[in-house]
């Protein structure tokens, strides 16, 4: 709202009052903002308590350099593009989830009335099959729920940076937090350079930071890189969150201004690269989840069909 307000000429405080009419039920929060904006404040600062540390520090720079609008229209887009594809999400399991719970339905009308007549026939071919099954799908989640929930201390002992590096390296979703992170990061690059920022003056802005935000553990990591002589781009080939093109953009030696426009020209493709990964990950949805639905129904038609074929078989 606030991006398409900014586009038609709206003041920033302008904007943020008028949003109270286009938004009643955000209105509590928009007066919270314009409150604290009517104070002197940033819009990044007016905005902390409902964004991320990192989300903060990236409105801040482009507050701070004349990139406001730019940086807003694109988390704005990326916002409305999380929206989507959770509605996406929705809509492609709305229904594999009906047939999930008309299977359990089925399930335990069958384990109710089905399975004890068929007990009566064949005693030793019905066995008891969902005791085992059960027992091994109990086991299967308790040892799941345990594991995921050590792994989550463990995830959130670790400083920012490792929990990235840790996230990048997830199995489905690491390729999205891949390119979420090279976009964030080489846009806010794109900002310093475009006001001509040398690498150690972009240290010491990233240093006043907060310490638990990305941008100042990175910064750390670079000035330990510069004070031991080394290359600053080593750091690219490092991290697996920082596109290799970035380290070639760099190398060409390029004017401050030509460099920000490659580097912003890059994190535009990051993101489009994101939103894609994000659809190609919807596509696999619906078949896991029918492929679960199946393997369950022939389980099914197995325990019923078993016994009566062995029954058969005795008979002849």
């Amino acid at each position: 709202m606030l991006t398409e307000l900014l586009d038609t000429g709206f003041s920033l405080k302008e904007a943020t009052a008028f949003s109270k009419v286009l938004l009643p039920h955000s209105k509590l929060v928009i007066n919270q903002v314009s409150r604290s904006l009517e104070k002197g404040n940033s819009l990044a600062l007016s905005l902390q308590p409902w964004i991320s540390v990192d989300t903060y520090y990236q409105l801040l720079l482009a507050e701070q350099h004349g990139q406001l609008q730019q940086t807003l229209q694109h988390f704005a887009c990326y916002l409305k593009m999380r929206k989507d594809q959770l509605t996406k999400l929705k809509h492609l399991l709305e229904y594999p989830i009906m047939l999930l719970g008309l299977l359990t339905i089925m399930i335990a009308m069958m384990t109710v009335f089905v399975f004890p007549q068929l007990a009566e026939i064949r005693p030793e071919a019905t066995g008891n099959f969902w005791q085992p099954v059960f027992k091994i799908m109990a086991w299967i989640s308790g040892a799941g729920v345990t594991f995921g929930i050590f792994k989550m201390i463990e995830f959130y002992r670790l400083t920012k940076l490792e929990q990235v590096r840790s996230l990048c390296r997830a199995p489905i979703i690491g390729g999205i937090i891949r390119n979420y992170y090279g976009y964030y990061l080489c846009s806010n690059f794109a900002i310093l350079l475009t006001e001509g920022i040398s690498t150690q003056q972009m240290i010491k802005i990233c240093n006043c930071f907060d310490k638990c935000s990305l941008l100042y553990q990175l910064s750390r990591k670079i000035a330990s890189l510069t004070v031991n002589g080394q290359d600053p781009t080593q750091l690219i080939h490092q991290e697996m969150f920082l596109p290799d093109e970035l380290a070639i953009i760099i190398r060409q030696g390029a004017d401050n201004q030509k460099l920000a426009q490659q580097v912003q020209s890059l994190s535009e493709q990051l993101f489009k690269r994101l939103i894609y990964k994000c659809e190609q990950r919807l596509i696999y949805v619906q078949p896991v989840v029918y492929l679960i639905i199946a393997i369950v129904i022939i389980s099914l038609y197995l325990q019923i069909l078993m016994p009566i074929y062995q029954t058969v078989q005795v008979i002849k």
